[in-house]
């Protein structure tokens, strides 16, 4: 019984960040809802996530696991990645190629798994990076560094679409 009144309340927690999702594609939060928004990613990151607190609690963002497929262009070279996890920040990717710590890249396009592709043309800095010998493999993460309202319209669309997807999947 406690397990489902978690469940409930997650739900609801979704519901509240699906609407402020909404309104962020819609107009700029006003500084409450800026709070509300931040609150909402803080809580549904502790309850979603398993990852320790002190991993949990340097993170602005919730993050959402995905299996999309992204196109990375970089100085040093072109290359598709997996997502890992994508939140209002940021995402982590698993990749064979490893741009540097600090590199831009832009991210051109994303690929879901019904194979239905989305224009991205997202400006974004590599925050970090996992070499090959890493027991989890290689990858990286980057931040968002969105230039434009279209930009930032973007990157909350990907995130509301996973957002009612991880919903759907809680209310089954």
């Amino acid at each position: 019984m406690m397990e489902e009144e978690e469940e409930e309340t997650v739900v609801a927690l979704l519901d509240e960040l699906l609407m402020m999702e909404m309104l962020r594609v819609q107009r700029p939060l006003e500084p409450p809802e800026a709070r509300r928004w931040v609150e909402l990613q803080r809580h549904l990151t502790r309850e979603l996530c398993e990852a320790p607190l002190a991993v949990d609690e340097r993170r602005e963002y919730l993050r959402v696991a995905t299996e999309l497929k992204v196109r990375v262009l970089s100085p040093g070279a072109n290359f598709d990645a997996t997502v890992l996890d994508l939140g209002a920040g940021g995402m982590g990717l698993r990749a064979d190629v490893l741009p540097f710590v600090g590199e831009a890249v832009q991210l051109e396009s994303a690929i879901s798994p019904a194979g239905e592709i989305t224009q991205l043309d997202l400006p974004a800095r590599v925050q970090w990076m996992r070499k090959a010998t890493h027991e989890l493999g290689p990858g990286f993460g980057i931040a968002f560094r969105p230039e434009t309202r279209e930009q930032n319209h973007r990157i909350s669309s990907m995130l509301l679409t996973l957002l009612r997807e991880e919903r759907a999947a809680r209310k089954k």
